[in-house]
């Protein structure tokens, strides 16, 4: 069926749900789906920067199965600018990345184009999930997994 109603829930809303979490609860990861707004991805972010929810797993939650976007682009730039450096893992798939980076992700070297813009955004690990290829009905995996680089 698919995505065919959203309804945001107040900034208020949200400001309280974290931080009873974070005077409830010891938390050592943390997944983000969608958020909808500017407004909401910044709030989260203001709560990520003042409580401890320890490893953040972002899952970029923007275009809905049917290629309709779910974030406005003042969204999508919140996103990069607040979340994204906060992130330890993001798990975009095909059209999340390439919204993320306007890269066009076709095989594995533009796969890792687009991973190095997100890692230059801040975040550390990107797991691109490749289930949106035109041939990825195919018996073999197209995820990719692009971990931090060691300095030397």
């Amino acid at each position: 069926m698919g995505v065919f109603d959203i309804h945001s829930v107040p900034l208020s809303t949200i400001e309280s749900q974290l931080k009873a979490i974070a005077a409830d609860f010891q938390i050592s990861a943390f997944k983000i789906g969608m958020l909808g707004t500017a407004e909401v991805i910044e709030c989260v972010a203001n709560a990520l920067r003042q409580y401890n929810f320890g490893k953040l797993v972002l899952d970029p939650v923007m275009i809905a199965k049917g290629g309709a976007p779910l974030l406005q682009q003042n969204a999508i730039n919140a996103l990069k600018t607040h979340l994204l450096p906060l992130a330890d893992v993001i798990t975009p798939n095909l059209p999340e990345a390439e919204a993320l980076t306007g890269v066009k992700i076709i095989d594995d070297t533009t796969a890792y184009q687009a991973a190095k813009k997100l890692q230059d955004l801040g975040v550390k690990t990107v797991v691109i999930k490749g289930g949106h290829l035109a041939d990825s009905q195919s018996a073999h995996c197209r995820d990719w997994v692009f971990t931090p680089m060691p300095s030397i």
